[in-house]
């Protein structure tokens, strides 16, 4: 079995952040997921093609194996034995190389939405007002664009790809079990909420450990930074700290620790268990076949029908089990592009109007009329502000931090742009201007020593 995150494991279950940002399924989110959707519709339904085919394909081997049973095996004939394992052979490389072409074009489909994406957030960035940069985190917005958008490759690829495969792989492997024996297949179908409700049971366990698991080493992380960076180190030195936070460090790593037992522990159990579930479905399967055959209660049952069943029915614990985490699926997916829309939808406050106007650069004066501007609501930077500066005249502009000589000179090129007021070049007012053209007029040494 796999372990946290994979197959009954712990990951068809929501956190308590996930639950209370829950993403509102509208038509609108809906309409605008499928609109990157939409460039490669070919090869969407190229790819559902050949889903749909890879999982008739896959019924075939276990049929084979029937026939194997009841015409070569009890009927003695040795070519025949050959000809059927040379077809399952066939059958099991036709459907590998079709769920080889399946994921390549998923995969390609993917990769180029998040090309799409990726240029499109870019694009919206570099015009989004200087003010943006200055309020929201750098590693934050990094996230948006790198791991978020990143994260569509396993909605594409993954979750709506999968769907669709388990969805194929339930209804084709149902129906070639009850038309081989509904009496069989109903006794399989039985045994599966058995294989299903302590999977949710334990893995509801599983995942609060994990979580509180991560939630230690959060905390082991944040001491480690705080007590070993170079400012943290100095101040545990010059407080005489050491013990004290070794201390803590001990207590903390003594809980994660402990943690990782008990998810261990209860992992291990879990395989046990899980182990003895799958095989109950086949053994009640061989005994409702023997004693339908032993009694000569279906006459039409056989030795390879009872044999493909328990084949077949053993291809639809997976898939089961996976569409019941299919909300959890769908609203982490839905979530995933609700942040990227978050940014996509944030105004681009400062733009260029529709109608410009150029001023004379050259042999311009720069006029600041009334001028009021704070970068919070509450906080004005500038008020009442106004001056001129002439034609060809160096000014400097003197006070102590913090008193606005930055905030003037961004107004200009228009980094952010006046509450009241207005700034003019050559008599017009830089609002009016192209941004472009305002911009490349202007040069602009910055304290900063990035370049």
């Amino acid at each position: 079995m796999a372990g946290p995150g994979g197959h009954f494991g712990p990951r068809g279950f929501l956190t308590e952040e996930e639950k209370q940002n829950m993403p509102q399924v509208t038509g609108t989110l809906i309409r605008r997921i499928m609109g990157y959707l939409k460039p490669y519709w070919v090869q969407f339904v190229l790819v559902f093609v050949t889903i749909l085919l890879s999982s008739v394909v896959g019924l075939l081997p276990s049929i084979i194996t029937g026939r194997i049973v009841d015409e070569a095996l009890i009927g003695r004939n040795m070519k025949l034995l050959i000809e059927l394992l040379l077809m399952a052979l066939g059958t099991l490389a036709v459907s590998q190389v079709v769920n080889v072409l399946s994921g390549y074009i998923s995969a390609w489909i993917s990769r180029r939405i998040i090309f799409d994406m990726k240029n499109q957030m870019y694009d919206h960035l570099q015009h989004m007002p200087h003010a943006f940069f200055t309020s929201e985190k750098q590693g934050d917005i990094i996230t948006r664009m790198n791991s978020d958008i990143s994260g569509v490759s396993s909605v594409i690829s993954g979750t709506l790809t999968s769907i669709v495969s388990n969805v194929a792989t339930v209804v084709t492997t149902l129906v070639a079990l009850f038309s081989m024996s509904w009496q069989l297949a109903c006794v399989g179908i039985l045994v599966i909420p058995l294989l299903i409700i302590p999977t949710r049971s334990v893995g509801r366990t599983r995942w609060k450990l994990l979580t509180e698991s991560q939630a230690k080493n959060d905390e082991m992380n944040q001491l480690i930074n705080e007590t070993l960076s170079v400012s943290g180190s100095l101040l545990v030195k010059l407080f005489t700290r050491e013990k004290r936070e070794y201390e803590r460090f001990v207590a903390v790593n003594e809980e994660v620790t402990q943690l990782a037992l008990k998810e261990e522990r209860s992992g291990r159990w879990f395989r046990v268990v899980m182990g003895m579930f799958t095989q109950i479905g086949p053994l009640l399967i061989y005994f409702a076949g023997g004693w339908f055959i032993i009694k000569n209660m279906d006459t039409a049952l056989t030795v390879g029908t009872v044999t493909a069943t328990v084949a077949l029915i053993n291809r639809l614990y997976r898939p089961v089990e996976s569409l019941l985490n299919i909300q959890v699926d769908f609203t982490r997916s839905l979530a995933l592009f609700s942040r990227i829309f978050d940014y996509f939808d944030r105004e681009i406050a400062i733009s260029t109007p529709e109608k410009t106007l150029t001023p004379d650069f050259i042999d311009a004066e720069i006029r600041f009329e009334h001028v009021r501007f704070g970068y919070e609501t509450e906080k004005v930077i500038l008020k009442d502000i106004d001056f001129v500066v002439p034609a060809g005249k160096m000014y400097a502009i003197v006070g102590p931090s913090g008193s606005g000589k930055s905030t003037i000179t961004n107004l200009i090129p228009r980094l952010y742009d006046v509450w009241d007021g207005r700034v003019f070049i050559d008599g017009v007012d830089v609002r009016d201007m192209d941004l472009t053209c305002l911009r490349s007029q202007i040069g602009m040494v910055t304290q900063d020593t990035y370049l």
